[in-house]
């Protein structure tokens, strides 16, 4: 389906703005590029590009709301009994400890 004179519109508005978006505008923007690319690739010489800046400002957009909607989590700190207990861990501590591992992993567990 063709793009409407309406549609075509609001793309020239949303590109005018940038990256001043809302991210629903942003996912307005990536659906009529994608429009826009279906109705004149081939025609249009690098009608791609269109897509490619929808795509890359919708990027930009959300990110940047979610950054601000969600602060980064802390991660957790790992105790070290917890690490020696690991059955990943345990077999190369093994190997690289030998016999002084299972004194090792008693003592940290005991204290």
């Amino acid at each position: 389906m063709p793009l409407t004179e309406d549609e075509k519109r609001r793309l020239l508005e949303l590109i005018d703005r940038g990256e001043d978006l809302t991210p629903e505008e942003a996912d307005e923007l990536l659906n009529l590029a994608k429009k826009f690319y279906n109705e004149y690739a081939g025609k249009v010489q690098d009608a791609w590009k269109m897509l490619y800046y929808a795509a890359a400002i919708h990027g930009i957009v959300h990110g940047r709301y979610e950054r601000k909607a969600t602060p980064p989590k802390p991660k957790p700190l790992t105790q070290p009994s917890t690490l020696l207990q690991n059955p990943l861990i345990e077999p190369m501590l093994k190997a690289l400890v030998g016999t002084r591992y299972h004194h090792a992993v008693s003592s940290s567990i005991a204290n």
